[in-house]
């Protein structure tokens, strides 16, 4: 595929910057070539850019991508990844701002005040099958005009630019109208992965995770979404996910594992060796405890810091506060059983 230039990509960014930002939108800076955001705060809105910003400008026009955040304004935005998707938004929602993505895909842009959370879009017949999400607050896209080189498109190998195809205002909807529009492909009850025991004593299979699916958390989520986590089918376990570590990065751009088979991650940076499921994710994702802490039935893992990462977890909307009592965290009766808790589901 024959990318466009740098002349071609600052105009069409400076012209989806200017219609975006008079919707309120916030950006944020994305490596050039690449969908991955500079910074790992980048979501904070003190570390987020408005259209006017003489230092996001300066970047796109030096060759940087950049991305539109999520939330800011009341941006709420719709990245289809299938062509049914699309069908139904064009014929159940307003004509609206909208972006042909670096592999065909669309981008469409809604101002949603009280939107309150993002939405995963599941292919009914398929509900392990991702056809769209609904991005909020604390989200990103790729912005328009942006130019993804080949090295670093891990998704196809081509490479791709993203390009505005409607470049109206982002139209108003209610949250209910967008959640309607979709019936069928939102709530569709995702398929439980078999879990089996690994042979390595760092990987616990047989965690009572409540759910929590690993590719849905925090950080690996986002790397997922952005592409620095690529998929690799084959393996013992049928697949897994590959890239630079989220929190400590990687010399080698491949040092960090996340086996969907399994609902556990691993790092293989020298010294570490390490790894676990969605719970230590989250207490590594947090600094809780170093990632070289995270295996079956460490120690950095107990008391105060695992009530902690049932608390966050709470806060995050990934199990409720009936299911962190059931793990006997939020309000154990001593310290006895809260050791016998961590003993017993090993997360």
């Amino acid at each position: 595929m024959k990318l466009p230039g740098r002349k071609w990509h600052v105009k069409h960014s400076l012209k989806a910057i200017r219609v975006l930002r008079q919707a309120g939108a916030r950006f944020c800076r994305v490596y050039e070539g690449k969908k991955r955001p500079v910074g790992n705060a980048w979501q904070e809105k003190e570390n987020t850019f408005t259209g006017e910003d003489e230092k996001l400008l300066k970047w796109v026009k030096g060759g940087g991508n950049y991305g539109v955040v999520g939330g800011f304004g009341d941006l709420t935005i719709l990245d289809e990844d299938d062509e049914r998707i699309t069908e139904l938004r064009r014929a159940k929602l307003p004509e609206t701002f909208t972006v042909s993505t670096c592999h065909n895909d669309r981008h469409s842009y809604f101002v949603s005040p009280n939107f309150d959370g993002s939405i995963r879009l599941l292919d009914p017949e398929d509900p392990n099958t991702v056809v769209g999400d609904v991005q909020d607050e604390g989200k990103m896209v790729v912005g328009p005009g942006s130019v993804i080189y080949p090295e670093h498109d891990q998704k196809e190998g081509t490479g791709g630019y993203y390009e505005i195809v409607n470049d109206k205002l982002p139209a108003f909807v209610k949250r209910g109208t967008i959640k309607n529009a979709f019936g069928k492909f939102v709530n569709v009850r995702k398929k439980k992965s078999r879990k089996t025991k690994g042979e390595n004593r760092k990987i616990e299979t047989k965690t009572e995770n409540f759910d929590i699916d690993i590719t849905e958390v925090g950080m690996i989520k986002e790397a997922i979404e952005n592409g620095d986590l690529a998929y690799k089918k084959g393996g013992k376990h049928g697949g897994y996910y590959v890239g630079a570590h989220p929190v400590h990065g990687s010399e080698t751009g491949g040092n960090f594992h996340v086996i969907p088979e399994l609902n556990a991650w691993r790092c293989w940076r020298n010294g570490h060796n390490s790894g676990g499921g969605p719970y230590y994710w989250i207490a590594v994702e947090e600094g809780i405890i170093d990632c070289s802490q995270a295996y079956q039935d460490s120690p950095a893992l107990q008391g105060e810091k695992f009530r902690k990462i049932l608390d966050i977890a709470v806060e995050r909307g990934l199990i409720t506060e009936e299911q962190a009592r059931v793990v006997g965290v939020i309000s154990p009766e001593s310290s006895e059983k809260l050791e016998e808790t961590v003993k017993t589901f090993k997360i």
